[in-house]
Order: C-alpha cells, then sequence, then structure tokens
C-alpha cells in the first residue's frame, strides 16, 4: 500500500531515503538539478503508484493489467515543496480519473458481451423450438 500524499510524509519519505530536508532539496549547495530531478522522480514513483518507462510516466490498470500512459511532468518548473506537492496531488488524480475511465469501459464491455450471450441463446432456443 502507498503511503498518504501528505506534506509529513514526504519530508520523512526524504529525510529517511536522502538524509535530507524540504529546504536542503531545492538548495543547489546540497542537491544538483540532476540529483533533484532524480529524487522527485522516486518520490512520484513512491507516492503515486507510477513509473517510468520509455521515459513516459506509467500506471497499471489494475482491471486489465494494461500499461496506461499518463502526463509526464517536468522537473524544472518544480522549485518549492508546495509545487512538489501539487505535482503528486496532480499525477494522483489524473491516475485515478484514468483507471476510473478505463474500469467503466470494462464494465461496459462485460456488459455487452453478457447482452450478446443471452441474445445468442435466445436465437438457439428459438431454432430448437422449430
Amino acid at each position: 500500500m502507498k503511503p498518504l500524499i501528505t506534506r509529513k510524509t514526504v519530508g520523512t519519505y526524504l529525510r529517511q531515503t536522502y538524509a535530507l530536508n524540504e529546504q536542503q532539496l531545492f538548495d543547489n549547495k546540497f542537491v544538483s538539478q540532476e540529483m533533484r530531478n532524480e529524487i522527485l522522480t522516486n518520490l512520484l514513483e513512491e507516492f503515486s503508484s507510477s513509473f517510468y518507462g520509455n521515459g513516459k510516466l506509467i500506471a497499471r490498470d489494475p482491471f486489465t493489467k494494461k500499461d496506461i500512459s499518463l502526463t509526464t511532468p517536468d522537473f524544472d518548473t518544480i522549485n518549492t515543496m508546495d509545487s512538489v506537492m501539487k505535482l503528486l496531488s496532480d499525477t494522483h488524480k489524473q491516475r485515478m480519473e484514468t483507471i476510473d475511465r478505463y474500469r467503466k469501459q470494462h464494465l461496459q464491455s462485460l456488459e455487452r458481451t453478457k447482452e450478446l450471450e443471452i441474445e445468442e441463446k435466445k436465437q438457439t432456443d428459438i431454432t430448437i423450438e422449430r
């Protein structure tokens, strides 16, 4: 189970994993831009149940087990902890909306399959009666 997306849990993750606090993450004396991008990528993967594959942010559809492509964020625009929290929140919302849309499509296809099976059974019953 993924941790809750709160400022406290993100801060705890940063301290435990990288020995950094919120201010140090955005201070160039402590962290280079490349390292910051790597930390943000790991934060995103840890808190949003998504991962990077082929340069894209990907989430897994729990119903069909297929990969869903999400919008890849631009880490160069993230320079405060508030923007990190907004990124995590937006990515989570996008993932949940996408999964919900896929779930509805999956349920509609299942209902349509059941309807077709019922109709096919009716056709065979009519044919047998004749």
